[in-house]
């Protein structure tokens, strides 16, 4: 199931918000979150701010996101991916 839509700056720092992000997660922006799916919970790990409750309020965030439960939908030129965020 698609949740959202976002984009991957690639990056070596591993760093998201001061702290060090999860081994199995990618930092990304999220774009957009489906209507459907905004009041779902955050994954664990997504983020370690207190304003991220819920899907909806990671739109417009930086976030950690599972490398599993991403689909790559397109590369577009400075290295950004567009993508799907996945509930897996």
């Amino acid at each position: 199931m698609i949740l959202g839509h976002g984009q991957a700056y690639p990056s070596s720092d591993r760093i998201l918000d001061n702290n060090p992000m999860h081994v199995d997660y990618i930092k990304i922006y999220v774009n957009g979150v489906m209507e459907k799916y905004k009041g779902y919970p955050i994954l664990p790990h997504t983020m370690k701010s207190e304003e991220v409750i819920d899907m909806g309020s990671t739109q417009g965030k930086f976030i950690q996101w599972p490398r599993k439960a991403i689909k790559v939908s397109s590369l577009q030129k400075c290295s950004r991916i567009l993508l799907y965020l996945l509930l897996y």
